[in-house]
């Protein structure tokens, strides 16, 4: 007898439950073909089938007999239902209507009236659903509220669930999804409706909205009313950049909820002026509506790390280690491409305009080498944020540019104690000395810490032999090894239509993508 075989049925089981967890559904079921044991075993272990994905090959015979594996215990239930028996597949849950607690559907539009009405006879228990209909009309699906008295997550892809009379207040996470095209069906205008929708739900905690809002909004807005959330934890907007500012101009949201706002350029008639960046996309009253945003005291700027172009602003209204690696906020263009340096020179100018000089701290500026920016009067940036107490800048160029006008001006930044620079790479020999300051007649800038980070495999830098290390002195230098996917990575790295060596954009477990914060440090 092998090994295995002697396993007792309990640990046998445990580790079919380890390897449904880490495995997709095909290789799992799997086991249920190695021998008579195995497939006795796992069909006798009902944690095992109580989280569901049939497709649309999967017969309602077959749908059965797994829902009958699961015991008891509470049902996770994804049916694809094209091609399908609709009545027939909807139909065999009714006897688990009870412990159905998560449904997700796909359908085709032809499907849509069908669905719904025999969803009704199902929905009692449901916690979770989800609706997902395969077309790009993102058609009106007809929603009772009445009938599911237990959802608290509604999640609609291309598809508009529409109350019949009222919405159900007891929902806490709304996710629209590529549902704009519904606007030209809608006897109302859609923008109208959405609000309407979220000031009828005063639980809701979880709102993220992707390609929801009808484009060009700003044509339209007369007589719309502002909406407040006061229980949102957490917004998400993924949209045209166009489309996002009126949309938060009637949306008022607590100070401790996180904010994260994927603003896209691509295809748009954007492009970035003397009106700003940041202050194209937030609205006029942010800090009535947006508070988490002036009340920042740290920001980091990010830019260039892919050839998409990317350029994000985040703050927190705390200052500490990692306080900005899960930001209060975050306002994210993923896709600026060629107008990228133009974007970044003005966001630079918009900062003192999104938060007040007067609480700001702290600030990181990571700004890949591959982009330039002659243009910009660092002076001119640093003097509007006099109360600064720590300044991180990369990458070498940037930091070079920086370096100088604290050195060339005394009296900017005063209250500056740290000066971090990530840079790509420092070359120096030590053999040769410090370097001399540019002027004999300015001395270097006196600073209580300076940081040096480099990628993981630099060698530890001699800062003191480098023009940027002879325009300023401290009595505390530290060296860190990090990586910054901007900072760290060279020029020489992007070459024409070559992403290989770039960052990819991270995909949310909603489904949400572009939701890029790539890591520093």
């Amino acid at each position: 007898m092998a090994p295995i075989d002697r396993l007792p049925t309990e640990l046998l089981a445990a580790v079919f439950s380890s390897l449904r967890r880490i495995a997709r559904t095909p290789p799992w079921v799997r086991v249920l073909l190695v021998c008579r044991r195995w497939h006795e075993v796992a069909c006798s272990s009902p944690t095992l089938w109580v989280n569901l994905v049939c497709n649309n090959r999967c017969t309602i015979e077959v749908l059965q007999i797994l829902l009958l594996r699961s015991a008891s215990l509470g049902l996770t239930l994804s049916l694809d239902l094209h091609m399908t028996d609709v009545g027939g597949m909807l139909g065999a849950l009714q006897v688990h209507v009870g412990r159905l607690q998560s449904l997700t559907l796909q359908f085709w539009p032809a499907q849509l009236d069908e669905v719904a009405r025999h969803l009704q006879a199902v929905s009692r228990a449901i916690v979770t659903l989800a609706l997902h209909c395969l077309t790009d009309q993102a058609p009106v699906f007809p929603y009772d509220p009445d009938s599911f008295p237990s959802v608290r997550t509604l999640r609609a892809t291309q598809v508009l669930p529409r109350p019949r009379h009222s919405v159900p207040g007891g929902i806490t996470r709304l996710e629209l999804i590529q549902i704009w095209h519904a606007a030209p069906v809608e006897d109302e205008h859609w923008q109208y409706a959405l609000l309407s929708t979220l000031a009828s739900l005063p639980d809701l905690q979880y709102l993220i909205l992707q390609d929801a809002l009808p484009p060009c909004l700003a044509a339209g807005g007369a007589g719309m009313r502002s909406v407040t959330l006061p229980a949102l934890r957490e917004l998400r907007l993924s949209e045209t950049i166009e489309d996002i500012k009126l949309f938060l101009h009637y949306i008022t949201v607590p100070p401790e909820a996180r904010v994260t706002i994927v603003a896209r350029t691509d295809g748009s008639m954007w492009e970035p002026d003397a009106a700003g960046v940041w202050l194209t996309i937030l609205p006029d009253n942010v800090a009535h509506n947006l508070p988490m945003i002036p009340q920042s005291r740290a920001l980091r700027l990010f830019a260039g790390h892919t050839h998409k172009g990317p350029l994000a602003l985040s703050g927190s209204g705390l200052v500490g280690q990692g306080d900005l690696d899960e930001p209060a906020w975050a306002i994210i263009l993923p896709d600026c491409g060629e107008i990228l340096s133009d974007a970044v020179f003005h966001a630079l100018d918009d900062l003192p305009r999104v938060v007040p000089p007067t609480s700001l701290v702290h600030l990181e500026l990571h700004i890949a080498p591959r982009i330039f920016i002659f243009d910009v009067n660092w002076t001119a940036v640093l003097s509007s944020l006099p109360h600064l107490r720590s300044l991180v800048i990369g990458s070498l160029w940037k930091a070079e540019r920086v370096v100088t006008s604290l050195y060339q001006h005394s009296d900017l930044l005063p209250e500056l104690q740290s000066l971090e620079l990530c840079l790509e790479e420092v070359s120096a020999d030590p053999a040769r000395g410090p370097r001399s300051p540019p002027n004999p007649d300015i001395p270097p800038r006196m600073l209580e810490k300076v940081v040096v980070t480099q990628a993981d495999d630099a060698p530890v830098p001699y800062i003191q032999g480098t023009m940027v290390g002879s325009m300023i002195h401290s009595e505390h230098y530290e060296f860190k090894h990090s990586w910054c996917a901007a900072c760290h990575v060279s020029s020489a790295v992007f070459t024409a239509g070559d992403e290989s060596s770039s960052l990819e954009s991270n995909e949310s477990e909603n489904g949400l993508s572009g939701w890029m914060y790539p890591r520093v440090g």
